[in-house]
This record gives C-alpha cells, structure tokens and sequence, in this order.
C-alpha cells in the first residue's frame, strides 16, 4: 500500500507572519504568552518558524476581538475549540508534545504584579494607585513592570479578563452533568467564594461602568456571562415542570431577580448585615421555587424558608 504523502508545510519567519496578518509583533508576542497561538517550531536560540495555522489563528482572534469585543478568556476557549489539535497532536509539524511544567519566572512575577494591584487597588482604589506604588511594593523596577504590562489599564484589564476567565472555568466544569441543581449549586459556591475574594475589584469595576468609561472594562461582561449561563437551564427546568408555575413565566426575569438577591447576599455577609451562607441561599430559592416532585421538600427546608422570611 502506498505511503500517503503529508501535506508541504509552509514556513515563515516572525517578519512574514507580521506582514501576512498585518499585527504587530508585540501583539502577537502578546497572544503567544497568553496561550492563544500553537508553540512555533524552535529553529535556532532565538529564531522560530510559523505556519498558515498561525496566520489563520490570528485572524480568527482578530474577528472575535473586533466582531464580538470579546475577553482574552473567551477568545482563549474560542480558539482552543477551533484549533486545539495544533497544541498536543505530536503529528502536527507546527508543534511537539509538551509536558506540563511548572510556571516559568516570568508567569510567576506577572502573577504577583496582578495580585499586588488587586490588593493595592481595593485598599487605595484605582485612581489613587500608581504604577510605582506597585513596583515599590514587590521591589521591583518599573521596567520589569513594563515587561509585562504596556500601562496600569492595560494591568487592569488583564485583572478583568482574569476575573472573567475563572469564571469560565466553572462553567467548564459543571458543563458535563445534567443535574441542575447540582449545576446550580456549584454556581452559587464558587460565585459566593469568588465575591469575598474580589469583592472591591467588582466594586471597581462596577464605578467604572457608570459613566465616563476610561478602562474599557466592563460590569456588565461579567454579569452577561453569568446570566447568560444561567438562563438556559431555568428555561429547561421550567420545560420539565421542575420549578413552580409563576417561575416559568418569565425566566430572564426570575434570572435577574435571583441573581440580585444573591449578590446582594453576598455583599451583606461582608458588612455584617447577613451571616447566611451559599447553601442556605440554595436551600431557600429551592423550598421557593422547586415542585415538592422534584424537591421532596423535607419539613427541614420549610422550617429554614420560614426562618428566613
């Protein structure tokens, strides 16, 4: 049986691939650190060839960042679900297998510049933080700090993106199950979890959002994407007369009502107005909402709603 002939591939140097797409090399720099180009071919110490597969990634990123202004966590899930294979496949010349190592230096110092500034920006706020106020704080010069970060926007941005980003991660590991209260559940934990943690970041970011906008960030992308996850299944738990007959009017509405009372939850246990936990919340809305037929109400949770009104 004859051998099948594999394709020719089409090398180009960094100086082809700038001219092909038309990006810079810092973006595409950028994008490689970032994770959302296939590692190129290593050709010499400092020398690296790329493909068409680049070439194509690149505009690809390009639409999703200009069509939909998406985050670099969504682009990131995009692009790894259109060309995932050119990371790991062994049988793709653009690319080796790659084991997994440990972050390298530069991962780790630009981890501690963006958890400085988080720090930093909750406790003086954004405007009153400086770039020297974080390098000062992790002794560093500002030129380290410039390695990573063009400005304090564009530090602020890659904060957003990487509150978005975790977010997106839950969604990843709950998209598996059928169970929607089991999916629910884990929403509602690691969403309580994650507002403790980042609450004065949100607060930020929400005081950002109103007005003049000058960080190109934005509330309502984190808010968007939540909801967004949320909705399809109360439409199929209303489908399958899971939840009660006035919930299934109005599901975006009962979305948003939901989600408001849980954030609000979330902010009150942080100024001492409400000791209530995410599981008491959960317990609550399904006592509230659930049919006793998928429910099995226990005389427990009616003595909790009742408590809790």
């Amino acid at each position: 049986m004859p051998k099948q002939k594999r394709a020719k591939t089409n090398w180009m140097h960094i100086k082809d691939l700038i001219r092909e797409s038309g990006m810079p090399r810092s973006a595409i720099h950028y994008y490689m650190r970032e994770d959302l180009l296939p590692p190129p071919l290593k050709s010499g110490k400092t020398m690296a060839l790329y493909t068409n597969v680049h070439l194509e990634t690149l505009k690809f990123i390009c639409r999703l960042r200009e069509d939909y202004d998406m985050p670099i966590a969504g682009i990131r899930k995009e692009v790894k679900l259109r060309f995932g294979k050119y990371w790991d496949s062994p049988e793709t010349p653009i690319s080796m297998p790659r084991k997994k190592l440990e972050a390298t230096k530069g991962e780790k110092q630009r981890a501690r510049i963006m958890e400085k500034a988080i720090y930093l920006f909750s406790v003086k706020g954004y405007h009153s933080t400086h770039i020297a106020h974080i390098t000062d704080a992790l002794n560093i010069s500002k030129a380290t700090f410039y390695l990573y970060f063009k400005n304090k926007e564009d530090l602020f941005i890659n904060i957003f993106e990487h509150l978005v980003m975790e977010i997106t991660k839950t969604e990843e590991k709950i998209s598996g199950t059928d169970d929607l209260m089991g999916r629910m559940r884990e929403r509602v934990r690691t969403y309580f979890s994650f507002y403790k943690r980042y609450y004065r970041i949100f607060e930020i970011i929400r005081a950002e959002s109103i007005g003049k906008n000058t960080t190109r960030v934005n509330i309502k992308a984190i808010y968007k994407l939540l909801i967004d996850k949320l909705l399809p299944d109360f439409i199929k738990a209303g489908d399958t007369g899971m939840v009660v007959p006035i919930a299934k009017k109005d599901p975006q509405f009962l979305v948003l009502v939901l989600f408001g009372a849980f954030d609000f939850m979330c902010y009150s246990t942080l100024i001492d107005l409400s000791h209530h936990s995410a599981d008491d919340f959960m317990e609550f809305a399904s006592a509230m909402l659930i049919t006793p037929e998928f429910n099995r109400i226990t005389d427990d949770a009616l003595e909790k709603r009742s408590e809790l009104l």
